[in-house]
Order: structure tokens, then sequence, then C-alpha cells
């Protein structure tokens, strides 16, 4: 065989190769018949709601929901429609399944979907959630139907890999690790790396907003008025003790769109329950002293401060629901939501719901 002969059978082998790679690769997620063009644009792994504190949708055997956007192209000269509920299929060897009919989620603003409606010639991006394992190769059939009602479209199928979106589906409990750092970090001064990585808050902030909530939840308990020195002495003490026995878990129950909700399971110190202690020290300061000028009971009941907050129990609070949104790829509180503003009740003042 020539030089020149056996340099275009490997340029012939070349183009084969390079063929059969492309069959495989990027363009399998595209795919079309005469009157429906199909391609995956994107996609990611969400969380749908909760179950007993278990969020759905992940667990440790890689199991997971992912949200496929497809884009349609109407090719037809008819307007046609897909079923949310049987017009996608997802293909495992041969086993069949339904893409999930009811994923919605009024916490995350994950609206129920309904058919679509797509005209002749138009384009549109529809989304499909399907049940799926992290990792494996799937194939997703989309069955459309026509308004001629004599005219049967083919289905289309496009190739699913879920490799290609490994990385959400490793980040579904960022939420909860950001909530974790933020309630570390502003409550309890405890070093949390996850904070700078996954929160969007202004520290100095919150920390103030925390001890002003301390503030005016303790002010109560002293008859004479409380300089800052002693609020901060007070506060640094009940962080202290918080610090050492308040326990707390947060796991992301659902997750789409830039937007959580995160439940949050907690056992705190709780400050109305000193009061009784308090009272006591102060009969006992007066019997003593015959004494009721009033700064000088506050000072004797701040230098007990610490034995009293040491004695108290840690009591089990009510489960909260945290909203959390996405910020360039961090995560903040939304306080204009349910429980939003609970935090800093909870681990500043003491607060159970």
């Amino acid at each position: 065989m020539s030089k020149l002969k056996g340099l275009s059978l490997l340029f012939v082998c070349m183009l084969v190769l390079s063929a059969c790679s492309s069959s495989t690769g990027t363009s399998a997620k595209k795919s079309k018949s005469k009157d429906l063009e199909v391609s995956i644009k994107d996609a990611t792994f969400v969380l749908l709601g909760e179950d007993d504190g278990v969020a759905e949708g992940a667990d440790e055997t890689n199991n997971g929901v992912l949200a496929v956007n497809f884009k349609l192209m109407n090719k037809s000269k008819d307007t046609i429609r897909l079923s949310v509920r049987n017009g996608m299929k997802l293909y495992d060897g041969d086993e069949q399944s339904n893409a999930i009919s009811d994923a919605y989620n009024t916490d995350i603003g994950l609206e129920a979907y309904s058919d679509s409606d797509l005209g002749a010639g138009k384009t549109k991006t529809v989304t499909g959630f399907f049940e799926v394992e992290k990792d494996k190769e799937y194939e997703i059939g989309i069955n459309a139907e026509s308004d001629d009602y004599k005219k049967e479209i083919e289905e289309v199928i496009v190739k699913l890999d879920t490799s290609d979106y490994a990385k959400s589906f490793d980040t579904l409990q960022d939420p909860a690790k950001a909530l974790t750092a933020y309630i570390d970090t502003i409550y309890l001064d405890k070093d949390n790396t996850d904070y700078e990585k996954l929160v969007s808050a202004d520290k100095a902030a919150l920390q103030e907003e925390a001890k002003k909530t301390f503030k005016n939840k303790i002010k109560s308990y002293f008859s004479g008025k409380l300089t800052d020195g002693e609020v901060d002495k007070l506060y640094a003490s009940y962080k202290s003790v918080q610090s050492q026995k308040a326990e707390f878990t947060a796991i992301t129950s659902a997750m789409a769109n830039g937007k959580a909700a995160v439940l949050l399971e907690f056992s705190n110190v709780s400050l109305g329950d000193i009061y009784e202690d308090i009272s006591d020290y102060q009969s006992e300061y007066r019997e003593k002293t015959n004494s009721y000028d009033k700064d000088d009971t506050k000072k004797y009941l701040i230098s007990k401060f610490d034995k009293i907050i040491n004695s108290q129990e840690v009591e089990e609070g009510e489960e909260l629901k945290i909203l959390l949104v996405e910020e360039d790829g961090k995560w903040k509180i939304d306080t204009s939501k349910a429980y939003g503003e609970s935090l800093v009740n909870v681990f500043a003042a003491g607060s159970q719901y």
C-alpha cells in the first residue's frame, strides 16, 4: 500500500470515529422527527418537598429528582400539545416511567405546571421532572399530540446522562450548610468555614441585631437600667452557655430555582425560664441588705447571672421552616417569609415557638 493510500485510509477512519463519537456525545441531547425537534438545554437536581423531616429527592443511594429543561420546536403546520402526565417518558433499559406530574412547592415558588401548547413553527422551553440516579444514562421520550386528530406525531427520543449534572446533586444541602454556618457564626461565636463560602449576610449588623434582641428580652428582669457594658457582659455569658448546650439540626427539604426551604430542629436555653431564679435572688438580696436600691440590686443580680443561666435545662423547641434565597452562589435568609425573623428570637432571646 502506498503512503498516500495509507494516509487516505487513516483519514477516513478518523472521520468514522468522529461521527460515532458525535452520535453519543453532546449531539445525542438533540433529536428530531419530521414534526418535532427536541433538545436538552440544561438540567439540575432539585428537592421538591418534605416527608417527616427527611428531604425527598436525594439520599445516600444517589437517587434524586432531576429537572430537565427541553427546547421544543414545532416543525409541523398544526398546533401540538405536550401532556405533563404522560407526554414525557423516562427509559431505563426495558423499564419505563413517567415524569413527575405534581412537581410544585409554594415555599420555593415552584408552581404546578400544566400541559403545553406549541403553535406551528414555534419554539418553547418545557421542564420535566424525573426520578433518576446520579451518574447514570437514560433516554427520554417526548410524545406530543397534534391538533389534527388524524395525525400521529412520532416519539422523539433524546439521551440523558445524569453525570453531566452531578455537581448540582452535590450542592442540594448547601442551604442547610449555610443556615448552620449562619447560626454558628452569628449567635454562638463558633468558627464555621462555610460562612464565608455559602452565606451572603452582613455579619456585624446581624450580631448587633442579636445583642439588641437579647437586651430587649433581658432588661425586663432587672429593676435598674442596664448599661451597654452590662448588656455586653450578660450577653457574652448567655452566648457561652448557648454555645455549650444548644443543639440544632438543619436539612434542606425543598430547593429549586435559587430558592430553598430548610427545616430546623433545635433545643436551646430559654430566657423565659430564668425569671423565677432572678426573683429568688432579688428577694435574697433584699433580706440580707434590707436595701431596695435598684442599682445595687441590679449589680447583685448581674453577679449571679452566670450561675442562673448555667443552671437552666435545655428545652426542645418547635421545628422551624426557614426560607433562603441564593445570591451570587451564596445564600441569605428570606426574612419576608414565615419564620424568617425567628432565628434571632430563638438563639439570642431563648424563644421556643
